[in-house]
């Protein structure tokens, strides 16, 4: 899940607050479930649900919520739902499940390819890194002292 903190992060901005909630057992079967809850400086919240209790494997929920509208993903489900504000009611735009031409992962790996040979600076930094590591630290402690945590 640090990996989808970290790209809230990136796109919407620094986090204000964290607040999560999590259940880890390993009996009498594993189920390990979080569901993490962002206020950015921006005003905007995001709510990250992550677990590995489903029998395929991890899943991940996240829906983003600001002053023109909310976004969702759900990774069980394929397709991105955008939902935009509205005076009027109306159907939900549902983008197709692959909505770029190139995958993703290709993108970075060409990235990381072109800053070893020099030809770009690398888009995430030390501090980047540095500061997803303080968002789930700090989801942790919200875990721990069941309260939110101001970063």
């Amino acid at each position: 899940m640090i990996h989808d903190l970290d790209w809230l992060r990136y796109v919407f901005g620094e986090p204000e607050r964290i607040y999560c909630q999590a259940l880890m057992r390993t009996a009498p079967t594993q189920m390990d479930y979080s569901q993490v809850t962002m206020r950015m400086k921006s005003g905007l919240i995001a709510t990250v649900i992550g677990t590995w209790a489903h029998p395929s494997g991890f899943k991940v929920k996240v829906e983003i919520c600001g002053e023109s509208g909310m976004l969702q993903f759900d990774s069980t489900d394929a397709p991105f739902r955008a939902e935009a504000r509205q005076t009027a009611a109306g159907p939900t735009m549902i983008v197709p499940s692959n909505p770029v031409s190139v995958s993703p992962y290709q993108l970075e790996w060409q990235d990381f390819i072109d800053w070893i040979e020099g030809k770009s600076l690398p888009r995430v930094t030390a501090r980047d890194a540095l500061r997803a590591v303080e968002m789930a630290e700090a989801a942790l402690k919200s875990v721990a002292k069941r309260q939110p945590v101001t970063l």
